[in-house]
């Protein structure tokens, strides 16, 4: 006992030692941690990427035991870079979403220095739509916590972003907030603040502003900051040069670029690049002799260089200044070398460049056979380089996909991680009350073991002492007994001294005969008390060792079933650990499903503008839906739908979608503007896929309420398969029913007719459209009822109209109250929209008699409207020569010659509206020939154009003639007439088309 009470002292002696030393440890861990970081740092800065990488990660992994967040998001930055710097740009924008997800509660440093480590690689990937809306993130987050130089950075990278999106003006309109900035001036770098301002430069240069472009080039060149790099200061004189040469000051410009020469003493290839600007620059001066010359040096410096490329274009340029001259033999040698030198580094477009170059030689050189090969070989060419940039674009988005693909793993793996450590702390903490259970109960029978065997020691002890007390008892007694005998001894002896000489023989012997019979029967007494002892140590001995192994049964039992349970544990935890993997697996399939469709699924923003108000309830059954709004603005329009697909769960989310890209493919080819006709559309596109796949047997059933709402506009149109249309007004609610057809359904015919309603609505009216898991959902009283099509329009009616901004919440309540208790039926979409303005915004208008002198003013006015609102230029074209056309045929064929023109703004586009009356038989003429054109295709249009303009009968007052023949060919389309007839002889009428801004 006492030995099992040492062996557990020393246990808790143990593990209070290990304790200590475990906290001591990790305050040393962290030490070495921070020392292997700074290590990590210092490799990185020489450049020693593979040591820099291996301290990094072994930073990294310790992090993650010790759960040290921030020196996760540290040692994660560090390693995106260093991964980036490589060339791996997977790993590294892994390691920085790693690196943000650890950092998001902690400052701001780690997370931003993760996310810039994100935005370089997008960069450098030329991923400029993901690094735009990065960049725009960061820059609404910490602004206003982190430095000039780390918000420099980011602006820097969101123009370049702008830039490569061909968006120069947003580009130019940030990096001038940066610049206006107060602590602009505070910028350590001055490569980055020479880089900044040098996209400034650049883009008034590309909007023609060149001398403040110069002005700012100058600038900058002073700049102290800047002044220290000659690399950059090179560069930006020969910027100098480029823009001095755009402003045909070639004098200034060979000036600034014998300058940049100066700065680039070492810099071959820079040497190289402007030698040939100053070529160009002589031959815009018409010197061609000089001209040569500086593209001979700029060879030379190229062969110096080893560059192919530079070759090449030096040789070209030799072509081109010979064939100036007339030197064409000259001229083709040369453009064969740069041809030969392309075709080394396999250089598409500039193999195009030469070989066009090779055919306008072959064309002066009337050499009609060579001609038509370089022809044929250009053609070739471009094909190869469309191809090329096809692949490209291609493998751009695969490479968009897959960062997706990395980021949604990358978060799936860091989240699942969590989990687990959770579920193991979670594991963990019962196994340590298990075993402070335990051990508490042990500690307890310990204590009440040794109470016992106090007890029984204290007992023996206690016996052992009475045992020796009636031992001491027995020898008084014997001593006073042989005291009383000698006291007779005594008495006889003074009666008689004969007598008692002989008496005392007799008692002598008496005596000693009695003496040995004490004496034994002392001795049996201590054999006795032996025998006594030795019985109850023999019983002692036996309680000990029963106690003993009775309390070594009960530990080896508690330990064999310790051992069963813990196997018992294994085994179950690994078949839930199974389990759960497998149910992950599948749950997280599906949840990345759901979070597709939330991707394509339209925001409510869609319903909030361009003279709408709306709002979307979406509740899916499962995780994924197989029913969808959709809302998409297209040509002056806004298209809204609920969409309900066969079923509910992953089938039906599969449809919806394959539903979602059709619908939104029909709206935006533009070929279909209907309603009814891209439901037939679609209708006919599901067939043919099932047809082309042979999926006989596989149902596919959607139905759709789709409506067409023009911007600022009240002329609705309806159409529906199998779902209806509530539309509440000020003079009452009416429900509109759709086609009784679903799409796709149909099995005995392909192409079957949807009906559309056209409707003339007012400002504060508003349309209701869902799907049937909306008015099926069970609940009511019993739960037993459908919520119904006659509840859901009762529902509608008593609604305040004066409240629409409150209706998704009452929407919602109204269905929750309907369902109470019972389980949702279906997936469900309840989707609603306001018309809120009547009208859209006003830029132009006229009305009343057109003459020559108002026409030609007019046309001032809208030509500046229309270059100030529209940067497209086709469709700019294409409104003036609408404008022109129109006004030209209000003076010929108008009763008295009297017009109205509005210009309306409807956000993404101008509409051009024209208000007229004309003659009954002018007007048919225009009403049947746009009709006709419109149904025409592309070749019969331009067919009828050139018969048209070959015709010698075609007159001015054909109607409708070549001047709107020439329109809808170049792309125009209009609106569907409105007309109403005054009298058997005049019509009032009114044209509108819009234009995209």
């Amino acid at each position: 006992m006492m030995k099992m009470k040492l062996n557990f002292g020393l246990l808790l002696v143990f593990l209070f030692v290990f304790g200590l030393e475990s906290i001591s440890q990790k305050v040393d861990s962290l030490d070495w941690a921070e020392k292997k970081m700074s290590v990590a740092y210092d490799a990185f800065g020489q450049e020693k990427w593979n040591t820099s990488e291996e301290n990094a990660l072994r930073v990294l992994a310790f992090a993650d035991r010790q759960n040290q967040n921030n020196l996760i998001a540290r040692a994660s930055a560090l390693l995106s870079e260093l991964n980036r710097l490589q060339g791996r740009y997977l790993d590294a924008i892994e390691y920085s979403i790693i690196g943000m997800e650890y950092s998001k509660e902690d400052n701001a440093s780690p997370f931003f220095a993760n996310a810039l480590a994100q935005v370089r690689c997008l960069h450098e990937m030329e991923i400029w739509d993901r690094n735009v809306d990065l960049c725009d993130e960061l820059i609404a987050k910490y602004e206003s916590s982190i430095s000039i130089n780390e918000i420099a950075s980011v602006y820097y990278f969101l123009a370049k972003a702008l830039i490569g999106l061909d968006r120069n003006d947003l580009a130019y309109k940030e990096i001038s907030s940066l610049i206006n900035r107060g602590d602009f001036k505070n910028i350590d770098s001055p490569i980055l603040k020479g880089e900044i301002l040098e996209i400034e430069v650049d883009f008034l240069v590309q909007t023609g502003q060149f001398e403040t472009a110069k002005k700012k080039c100058l600038e900058l060149i002073v700049s102290q900051e800047v002044f220290s790099n000659m690399n950059f200061l090179a560069h930006l004189y020969q910027k100098l040069g480029d823009i001095s040469a755009d402003m045909k000051l070639y004098q200034e410009a060979l000036f600034y670029y014998n300058k940049a020469i100066t700065y680039a003493p070492q810099d071959d290839f820079r040497k190289c690049l402007i030698y040939l600007d100053r070529g160009q620059v002589y031959i815009l001066a018409n010197n061609l002799d000089l001209a040569l010359i500086e593209v001979e040096r700029s060879i030379e410096f190229a062969e110096n260089e080893k560059s192919v490329f530079l070759q090449s274009l030096g040789h070209g340029l030799i072509a081109r200044i010979n064939s100036e001259k007339g030197f064409l033999s000259f001229a083709l040698v040369e453009a064969k070398k740069a041809l030969e030198f392309a075709e080394r580094i396999n250089d598409l477009p500039l193999q195009l460049e030469i070989h066009e170059l090779l055919r306008d030689l072959h064309k002066a050189d009337q050499s009609s056979s060579e001609v038509k090969e370089e022809e044929l070989i250009c053609k070739q060419l471009k094909i190869k380089i469309f191809n090329e940039l096809e692949q490209k674009q291609n493998k751009k988005a695969e490479l968009v996909l897959r960062i997706r693909n990395k980021e949604l793993t990358t978060i799936s793996k860091l989240q699942s991680q969590r989990n687990e450590r959770l579920l193991l702390n979670q594991q963990l903490s019962k196994a340590k009350e298990e075993q402070r259970y335990i051990e508490l109960k042990l500690s307890k029978e310990l204590a009440l073991q040794n109470e016992v065997n106090a007890r029984e020691k204290a007992l023996n002890e206690l016996r052992l002492l009475q045992t020796a007390h009636e031992s001491d008892l027995q020898r008084l007694k014997i001593i006073e007994l042989e005291k009383i005998k000698a006291n007779e001894a005594l008495r006889i002896n003074e009666l008689s001294n004969a007598q008692v000489e002989k008496e005392k023989n007799i008692e002598i012997l008496r005596q000693n005969n009695e003496n040995l019979t004490k004496a034994d029967q002392i001795k049996q007494l201590e054999l006795d008390q032996q025998n006594t002892q030795k019985f109850y140590g023999i019983i002692f001995t036996f309680i000990l060792s029963a106690i003993v192994l009775i309390l070594f049964y009960f530990v080896g039992s508690l330990r064999k079933k310790n051992r069963i349970i813990d196997v018992n544990s294994q085994e179950i935890n690994r078949f839930n650990d199974e389990l759960k993997e497998k149910n992950f697996e599948i749950v997280s399939g599906i949840e990345y499903a759901s979070k597709f469709q939330e991707i394509i699924f339209p925001r409510e923003a869609i319903l909030n503008d361009q003279g709408l108000e709306g709002f979307v309830l979406h509740r899916a059954l499962d995780l994924v839906s197989g029913d969808l709004p959709f809302a998409i603005k297209m040509q002056g329009y806004t298209y809204v739908a609920a969409v309900d697909c066969i079923g509910h769960g992953v089938s039906a989310s599969m449809l919806s979608i394959m539903t979602y890209f059709n619908l939104n493919d029909i709206i935006k080819s533009g070929e279909f503007v209907d309603c009814s006709e891209i439901l037939e559309m679609l209708h006919q596109r599901l067939l043919n896929r099932k047809a082309q796949e042979d999926l006989k047997s596989i149902i596919v059933s959607v139905d759709v309420a789709l409506i067409r709402i023009p911007h600022f506009e009240n002329k609705v149109q309806f159409a529906g398969a199998n779902l209806p249309l509530i539309v509440k007004t000020q003079s009452g609610t009416q429900m509109i029913k759709g086609t009784p057809i679903s799409i796709g359904e149909s099995k005995t015919r392909k192409s079957i007719r949807f009906e559309h309603h056209d409707l003339h609505l007012s400002k504060g009216d508003e349309l209701y459209i869902f799907s049937d898991g909306f008015f099926h959902q069970f609940g009511g009283q019993d739960l037993k009822q459908k919520l119904s099509k006659k509840r859901t329009l009762s529902f509608v009616q008593n609604l305040d109209m004066n409240n629409f901004k409150n209706r998704k919440e009452e929407v919602a309540q109204f269905f929750d109250q309907w369902k109470m208790d019972a389980p949702q039926t279906d997936d469900m979409v309840f989707i609603g929209v306001k018309i809120a303005n009547s009208g859209a915004p006003l830029k132009f208008e006229f009305k009343g008699q057109v003459d020559e002198s108002i026409n030609a003013k007019m046309i001032n006015e809208l030509k500046q409207l229309v270059q100030t609102e529209i940067s497209d230029k086709k469709s700019s074209n294409l409104m003036l020569m609408s404008i022109i056309e129109l006004l030209d045929n209000a003076l010929r064929y108008s009763i008295n010659s009297t017009v109205e023109i509005q210009v309306r703004d409807l956000g993404d586009r101008l509409r051009l509206i024209v208000n007229n009356r004309a003659q009954a038989e002018d007007f048919e003429k225009l009403e049947s020939a746009i009709q006709h054109y419109s149904g025409l295709s592309n070749p019969e249009i331009e067919d009828l154009y050139l018969s048209k303009m070959n015709h010698s009968a075609f007159n001015n007052r054909g109607g409708a003639g070549l001047g709107l023949l020439q329109l809808i060919r170049k792309g125009l389309r209009f609106e569907p007439i409105e007309s109403e007839k005054i009298n058997h002889n005049q019509v009032n009428f009114s044209l509108s088309a819009n234009f995209k801004k």
